[in-house]
């Protein structure tokens, strides 16, 4: 199939085929790793997103159900980084700024 822009079309599966299961496991083996606590996380770089992106024509949620099929529903997020909480505080002080500001031009305190 051929988009009027010249690209081949790709289609993403509903259902994943057995070769795509088998390519999505042997990611998951490669590249998530079980803690002490039985609970699984994501080596760095890698998601549920990263391994459908790798595999081509699956989802997330493809992947996803297959992990926790295989290796539980718990699923540990990674800690933030130092550079992701400055960003996030950045942004919650510039978010302060400005609902002080929008209070002090209605005269109004949401305290």
């Amino acid at each position: 199939m051929s988009l009027s822009n010249g690209h081949a079309a790709t289609r993403t599966r509903a259902v994943a085929s057995y070769v795509q299961i088998i390519a999505i496991n042997d990611l998951l083996k490669t590249h998530l790793v079980r803690e002490s606590d039985g609970i699984c996380k994501y080596k760095e770089g890698w998601s549920d997103e990263r391994i459908a992106e790798v595999v081509g024509q699956v989802t997330p949620e493809n992947v996803q159900k297959l992990r926790q099929r295989v290796y539980g529903s718990s699923l540990r997020k990674a800690p933030v980084t130092p550079a992701k909480q400055a960003t996030a505080d950045t942004a919650l002080k510039e978010i302060a700024r400005r609902l002080k500001s929008i209070e002090e031009a209605l005269g109004i305190s949401l305290k």
